[in-house]
């Protein structure tokens, strides 16, 4: 199952949320928990995009938050868009359920209040729903 809150563009005071709900992993890591352990230690990051091109992503930073999962990350980083824009993400998994959040900000200072609160949004959804 996936849920994802559409919507036009993200704006700098809104929060993007998705919600999966895995099957239970055959032997091995969850893909998810791969994933959190990449985005948890990398120093940069070349996104594919559609149609074959690439960029990289820049000042690449990772905030501790806890999000009381079993498996989690938290990446800021900055887009080669000039915008100045701060790109933050944090996400955790607990049993087979994943949370992911997203938000920006323009500031430095700005980066750690909003990875917290994205943190403790995946908190208030893993309490609610349950693994």
């Amino acid at each position: 199952m996936v849920a994802e809150i559409a919507g036009g563009p993200q704006a700098l005071d809104q929060i993007s949320l998705r919600l999966v709900s895995l099957p239970p992993p055959p032997a091995g890591p969850s893909p998810f928990d791969s994933r959190a352990e990449d985005l948890s230690r990398c120093s940069s990051i070349r996104e594919s995009l559609p149609g074959g091109g690439s960029r990289t992503w820049t000042a690449i930073k990772h905030p501790i938050v806890n999000t009381g999962g079993e498996a989690g990350y938290a990446v800021v980083y900055m887009l080669p868009d000039g915008t100045g824009i701060r790109h933050i993400q944090v996400g955790a998994r607990k049993g087979t359920l994943c949370v992911e959040t997203e938000t920006k900000t323009l500031s430095d200072a700005a980066v750690l209040q909003a990875a917290r609160g994205l943190a403790a949004t995946i908190n208030k959804v893993m309490a609610r729903v349950g693994s």
